[in-house]
């Protein structure tokens, strides 16, 4: 784990999963709490050791590699936990995320799948939009919902702006061919909309500090990524497929590992782009034998 610090109070501990920081006098605010007790005791002692006393965390969205160190910090710490309020079901009980993969089924067990569980742990604060402040520091609450369906942004008073999963660079997408995100339009709109808030630094959840200077290429990348994605779903109906012929022809032609966790991720973004295509009438689907069949529109 590796302490950067960005401008005034802005850092951030770059990790598997990100987590930012914003400090001042001998308070700190921790902007996701990272996956699993490990990294959130590495966090903690990092804190400690400059001397801050941690008085909030503030999830961005409700995965587990985002809010999995959520119960041991604030059990650790008293800090009070912040999310965005459709999430928090999903955060107190993160059984449910993993269900809503699935049909809100328990999904079959694998060794990948505890990646995506994390500590049930209270919320003590509904999110909305707009300012909030926190012992005194005000901070600026954004929309982000594509990659989950409330995710936020937080911009700190040094204009420095903590995304979540909003934007994938690069280096991601070349290990992950299909990035996770429930909605394709929104996920393009909340990377696009990146670029009108005037940032001057972006702190996404995995990679490396993106400046101002540097955005709009990775937001075109990623935008590029999932514009292929939905490329990749509609070139698959050459002839009618169910959804599951379509998850599985899709996801093996972009190379994407067999095992339960990305079927359940690659699956979920499948479907969203299905449904995507549907709404704009370049598909349609029907019941057939008790499978929904899909077909690309000829007209």
């Amino acid at each position: 784990m590796e302490f950067v610090e960005i401008v005034g109070g802005s850092c951030v501990f770059l990790a598997p999963t990100n987590m930012g920081v914003y400090h001042w006098g001998d308070k700190c605010i921790l902007i996701d709490s990272g996956f699993g007790r490990d990294n959130a005791r590495k966090a903690l002692k990092l804190i400690e050791g400059r001397g801050w006393r941690l008085v909030a965390v503030i999830n961005t969205h409700c995965h587990a590699d985002h809010c999995g160190g959520n119960r041991l910090i604030s059990r650790r710490t008293g800090a009070e936990i912040y999310a965005p309020r459709e999430e928090i079901p999903y955060i107190e009980r993160p059984e449910l995320h993993l269900r809503s993969l699935y049909g809100l089924a328990y999904p079959p067990k694998d060794a990948t799948i505890r990646l995506l569980l994390g500590d049930n742990c209270r919320v003590n604060h509904p999110l909305e939009l707009g300012e909030i402040s926190i012992e005194g520091v005000k901070l600026k609450i954004v929309s982000l919902p594509g990659h989950s369906i409330a995710q936020i942004g937080i911009i700190t008073p040094d204009n420095v702006l903590y995304a979540g999963d909003a934007l994938f660079t690069r280096k991601t997408l070349e290990k992950y061919a299909i990035p996770f995100y429930i909605d394709p339009e929104e996920t393009v709109n909340s990377a696009n909309s990146l670029l009108k808030l005037g940032v001057d630094a972006v702190i996404i959840g995995h990679d490396r500090v993106i400046w101002r200077e540097d955005l709009r290429q990775h937001v075109d990348f990623y935008v590029s990524r999932v514009e292929a994605v939905e490329e990749a779903v509609l070139n698959s109906l050459d002839m009618p497929l169910s959804t599951e012929e379509v998850v599985s022809k899709v996801a093996r032609g972009m190379g994407v590992q067999g095992v339960m966790l990305q079927y359940l991720l690659a699956s979920t973004t499948i479907k969203g782009h299905l449904a995507h295509l549907l709404g704009r009438g370049l598909v349609e689907a029907k019941l057939e034998n008790f499978k929904v069949v899909w077909r690309r529109r000829k007209d």
